[in-house]
C-alpha cells in the first residue's frame, strides 16, 4: 500500500492552530515520519525534492530582499534615497531598493540592484522566465492528469511509478521541454 506523505503533511498543517511554530511542527513531523515510514518519506523527498528546494531557496531570497527594504518606514526610505543620491550614503549604507541582492550569473555572483548592468538584469529576467516556464509546465501536466483522472483518484489511474515519472518530467533539470 502506497502512503501519500505529502497529503499527511498537508493534513497535519491543516490541523494546526494559528499559534503553531512551523519549524518546530515540521521537525517533529519529519522525525515521526522518518521513524514510522522511512521508505515513504524517502520516496516523497525524492519526488518533491526539486520543488521543496525551490521553495526553500525562494523563501530565503524573499526574506533577504524584504529585509533590505523593511528596515525603515516609508518616510525614512525616502530620506535615505535622497541621501544616497546626494552621495551622503554609500551603497552599503543604503538599505533601499538598490540594496536588494540578485544572483547575476551562472557562477553565483551576486550584485545589489544598484550595481547591476543591463546584462545582469537580462540574466535575472531569464531566470524569472525559466521559473515561469517550469510552473507553466507543471500546471499543464496537472491539467492533463486531471483530464485523465476525472472523478476517479490518481492512484486508480496511474501507478506510483507512472505518476512519479510525470512529476519528474516537469522538474527543473529533468531534460523535459521548458515550454
Amino acid at each position: 500500500m502506497s502512503v501519500d506523505v505529502y497529503a499527511l503533511v498537508v493534513a497535519h498543517a491543516d490541523a494546526l492552530s494559528g499559534g503553531a511554530v512551523a519549524a518546530l511542527e515540521a521537525n517533529d513531523l519529519f522525525n515521526q515520519l522518518a521513524e514510522e515510514m522511512p521508505e515513504a518519506l524517502a520516496a516523497m523527498l525524492h519526488e518533491h525534492g526539486p520543488f521543496l528546494f525551490t521553495q526553500i531557496i525562494r523563501d530565503r531570497l524573499r526574506s533577504v530582499r524584504a529585509a533590505g527594504m523593511a528596515g525603515k518606514a516609508a518616510e525614512q526610505f525616502g530620506e535615505s534615497a535622497a541621501d544616497f543620491e546626494a552621495g551622503r550614503l554609500s551603497a552599503d549604507e543604503f538599505t533601499g531598493a538598490f540594496a536588494i541582492p540578485y544572483r547575476v550569473g551562472p557562477d553565483g555572483a551576486v550584485k545589489r540592484a544598484g550595481e547591476m548592468s543591463g546584462s545582469d538584469h537580462l540574466y535575472v529576467s531569464r531566470n524569472y522566465s525559466e521559473s515561469a516556464k517550469t510552473f507553466k509546465l507543471r500546471a499543464s501536466v496537472h491539467a492533463a492528469i486531471a483530464k485523465k483522472v476525472g472523478d476517479r483518484r490518481t492512484d486508480e489511474v496511474y501507478t506510483e511509478a507512472e505518476y512519479a515519472a510525470l512529476m519528474r518530467s516537469c522538474s527543473p533539470g529533468s531534460g523535459a521541454p521548458a515550454t
